[in-house]
């Protein structure tokens, strides 16, 4: 804006030059087409400034809004694992039958992260794609009926995520509508 106070102060400089040989109302008149130009010129880079602030606040500060199928995807990431987990007291356990291992969580929490599409993902209908994974504070594992294992930060499982995706309005875990998954969940009885 101060650019433009600049260039008006030296056309108006330049006016009075000008209208000095002239009448007082040649001055006059282009003195205040100067003035309108200014107004005109301080309306346009206000409306600039304020049509910038409206988009980033569409963006928000960390990128672009979620999408409804963002909010569904982290819904159904959750509604996976808190089927597959078993709560007993104030940990969640599940249990690896291939390999007679019971997993223990303290804190659980499920983060969904949404996946970009490629081209042939959507061109073979994937409308949304993400991951969600597991996540404790701590955790611990048991095999058979041995003895727990020391308590760890984070969660011990080894592959902790699930993919979910939504293919032509169905939703897919693993591929599956269905999945059996490979954890199960576990009888709190024996869990101690």
């Amino acid at each position: 804006m101060e650019e433009h106070a600049t260039t008006i102060k030296s056309t108006v400089k330049g006016i009075r030059r000008h209208c000095k040989a002239t009448s007082g109302q040649m001055f006059r008149s282009s003195l205040t087409v100067a003035t309108r130009n200014l107004k005109n010129k301080c309306l346009v880079a206000l409306i600039g400034s304020l049509l910038c602030l409206l988009a980033i606040a569409c963006v928000g500060p960390v990128g672009p809004l979620k999408s409804s199928l963002d909010d569904e995807g982290v819904k159904k990431g959750e509604e996976y694992w808190y089927s597959t987990l078993t709560r007993c007291g104030t940990g969640y356990y599940v249990k690896d039958p291939s390999l007679d291992l019971i997993y223990q969580f303290n804190e659980v929490g499920i983060e969904t992260t949404p996946s970009e599409l490629t081209d042939g993902a959507r061109q073979n209908g994937v409308e949304w794609r993400g991951v969600a994974r597991l996540r404790s504070k701590t955790s611990r594992t048991r095999f058979g009926s041995h003895e727990w294992d020391p308590w760890r930060n984070g969660s011990v499982l080894p592959n902790g995520g699930v993919t979910v995706e939504r293919v032509s309005g169905r939703w897919l875990f693993e591929g599956k509508e269905k999945p059996e998954p490979l954890l199960k969940p576990v009888d709190c009885s024996k869990v101690d």
